[in-house]
This record gives C-alpha cells, structure tokens and sequence, in this order.
C-alpha cells in the first residue's frame, strides 16, 4: 500500500480534525488516492473540479444543477449502487454516476467554487445538501432536487424505521463525519465481497482519523497481521495504546506477543 497516500490523508483529516478549512473534495480523492494509488492524481482533479465550477452560468443552485445533472450527465448510480466505483470521486467524475454521498460531495464542491455555502447532512440511509443560508435541502442523487421538510420525510422515511426524522439528522455534518461515513461504505461493500486489501486500505484510513474507537485499532491489527507484517500490526496496536490511555495495558501486551513472534 502506497505509505505516501496514507500520510496525505492523514495530514489532511488531521487539519480538519483541528478545526481548519480542508476541502472536502480533496479529503474524498485523497481517501480515493490510498484505494488506487497509481491512478489517482488528486491535484489533476482538483483542478478538473475547478474548471467544472467555472462552467457555471449563474452562482445558484439552479445554475450549478443545470450544469451537474443536464449539461455533464450526473447521476444517481442505481443500476449497481454497491459499486465501490461509485465511492472513488474519481471515478465519479469519469463515469459522472455515484452515489448519493460522492454526488453531493460534488455538488457542494462546485457550488462551494462559485459562492455558494452548501454542506452535507448525515441523514440516515440518504446524504442530503443543505444550503446554510436557506435551510432547504437537495438531493443530488436524483438531479439536485429540492426538498421542504415534508419531501426530506417522505425520502427518508424507510430509513429511519417509522419514526420522526429529528433535525439533528439534517443539520450540515462536520467533513470528518462524512469522510467517517464515506469509509464506513466502503467497509460494509468489502466485508461482502471478503476483499481483505481493501477492508486493510479502510481501517488505515479510518484509524488515521483523530479519535477513531479502539475497536477499529484491532481489526487493523489484526489484518495487517494477516498480511504477515507483525511489526505494522503490533505498531497499531501500540498507537492504539498511546491514544486509549485507559485501555493501554491491554493493548501493550497485545503488541509484546506480536513482536516476540519476530524473534
């Protein structure tokens, strides 16, 4: 795995992590860049995102839906939804279908280029952009519609088993959120298919982001040990320990037996 790809990513989650103002879209092609890291190159796509933006005819939302979803072609992969294509935006752009959260990532991206102020929601089962300004919210896996708060009922519905869909749930979602839940994607379309290289590339990522839980400390321990790199996988567990003060002991031991298998 390219160790250049994960440090950038790593870097980057961190600045957001402390509170600087880190594009998501680079976050989304840097999470990309560590999947594929020969065919990724994320400053190329950036400004491929740029020049995207400057198409747009009128700084709206109509402007930039205009040129998203009739212009370019955008849209919602349905067709093979579980596709891990449809959670690389690289691939996004190429093959203009996604996913609901790699589409509004776009579309917030664009619409963020020529002055928008759009966010996405973390809402269950369907990411959601949300303008700050005027509290409504856009579906970008169906063409950038737009919805009051009985359309965001009626869509998410299904997914929230019956009941209300609370405001929380449509509030903008910090970046780390979304790239968390970009990731935890991945993770379920991997765990099905059994790819263990790319389950390794997720929990990388995931345990590179500043608070991540123990738990994702110890499958990527024990992945990496399946790879036969006891030495990496006792080194995670060992900044496990470092960031888990209150599991430490525990996790120490875990990283002693490792290493003492490599004598």
């Amino acid at each position: 795995m390219n160790e250049s790809g994960i440090e950038h990513f790593a870097n980057l989650v961190e600045a957001a992590a402390d509170g600087q103002h880190v594009r998501l879209a680079e976050i989304a092609l840097a999470l990309a860049a560590v999947l594929a890291p020969d065919e990724v190159d994320i400053d190329h796509r950036l400004a491929q995102l740029d020049s995207i933006a400057r198409l747009v005819l009128t700084p709206d939302l109509a402007g930039v839906n205009e040129l998203l979803f009739d212009e370019l072609g955008f849209r919602g992969n349905s067709g093979q939804y579980y596709s891990p294509a449809n959670s690389r935006l690289d691939l996004v752009l190429d093959n203009r279908t996604g996913i609901p959260i790699t589409l509004a990532v776009l579309m917030a991206d664009v619409g963020g280029s020529v002055g928008l102020e759009l966010s996405l929601t973390n809402s269950p089962g369907h990411v959601l952009v949300v303008d700050r300004l005027s509290g409504l919210w856009y579906d970008a896996f169906n063409r950038g519609a737009e919805l009051n708060r009985d359309g965001v009922e009626a869509l998410l519905s299904p997914f929230v088993g019956g009941r209300r869909v609370t405001p929380a749930m449509l509030r903008p979602a910090p970046p780390l959120q979304v790239v968390s839940r970009m990731l935890n994607n991945l993770r379920a379309i991997y765990s099905g298919s059994d790819d263990r290289s790319g389950l390794l590339a997720v929990e990388r990522m995931t345990c590179a982001i500043p608070g991540a839980d123990v738990r994702h400390h110890l499958v990527l321990a024990n992945l990496t040990a399946d790879t036969g790199d006891l030495a990496g996988a006792a080194a995670s567990l060992e900044a496990a320990a470092e960031a888990n003060p209150g599991r430490s002991n525990d996790l120490l031991k875990r990283a002693t037996i490792l290493r003492a298998r490599l004598n």
